[in-house]
């Protein structure tokens, strides 16, 4: 899986590249992209309705994660600076960067009420693709979120991708060359649609490799997040976990 079939958190709130998470030593990922140049808070709350968070929610979490990375203490209509932080015995927070990984997520205020109604949530976001939502690897529900469009619409780009085996990464794959033939199979134009544009890219090279093994009655998952795979490969992330 290419680590762009997921939101890059920074790369949505327009601070990728600004420290924190990286691409490849720190570059954006080779999608083509550098960055929206401005937070997308509207991705993010269409995302958090879609989980069941109300709207008014959602645009507080939104708000408070924009409040997370920014550099200054100004704080959004409905997000959180460091008087709040203060408040709940929180020092030194936000830390007004972009995120170095998705435990900081968590941090942020309203950030345990998008847990409740979707515990798994970091499978939604990455800090190290640096790009938009890469549509020849994500699943329809993201990109039906990235375009604003019905899951059962969205679910033409995967389908096509996977070839006539209806299995991704097989050498029958028809993966898109570029956005525009994506969203043109969506009915979309980006000239129209200039902001769905920027979220969504194709052709990234930041990829995440699990492996799941067992040893004397133990198992575990093995994750890494690997830039630049079929050039000079560099790791960017190495997790280990136990897995019940």
């Amino acid at each position: 899986m290419r680590e762009a079939a997921r939101f890059d958190i920074n790369y949505v709130l327009g601070v990728a590249g600004q420290g924190g998470g990286g691409g490849q030593g720190g570059q954006p990922d080779q999608g083509g992209q550098s960055g929206p140049g401005s937070q997308d808070k509207a991705l993010l709350r269409t995302l958090f309705v879609d989980w069941g968070l109300e709207l008014e929610v959602a645009q507080e979490v939104a708000d408070a994660l924009t409040d997370w990375v920014d550099k200054d203490d100004d704080e959004s209509l409905n997000g959180a600076e460091k008087s709040y932080y203060e408040k709940e015995g929180r020092i030194n927070q936000p830390f007004n960067r972009a995120f170095a990984d998705l435990s900081e997520m968590s941090l942020v205020k309203g950030m345990d009420l998008v847990e409740a109604v979707r515990p798994d949530w970091r499978n939604f976001f990455t800090v190290h693709s640096q790009t938009g939502l890469d549509l020849n690897d994500a699943e329809a529900e993201l990109i039906a979120a990235a375009t604003d469009v019905p899951i059962e619409q969205a679910e033409l780009i995967p389908e096509k991708v996977r070839g006539p085996d209806g299995i991704l990464y097989t050498t029958d794959d028809v993966p898109f060359k570029d956005v525009d033939a994506a969203l043109n199979e969506l009915g979309i134009s980006k000239e129209s649609r200039p902001d769905i544009g920027q979220r969504v890219t194709t052709g990234t090279t930041v990829t995440r490799i699990e492996s799941i093994g067992f040893a004397e009655g133990a198992k575990r998952k093995i994750t890494v997040i690997v830039g630049n795979r079929s050039g000079k490969p560099a790791l960017l992330e190495r997790t280990e976990e136990i897995i019940p």
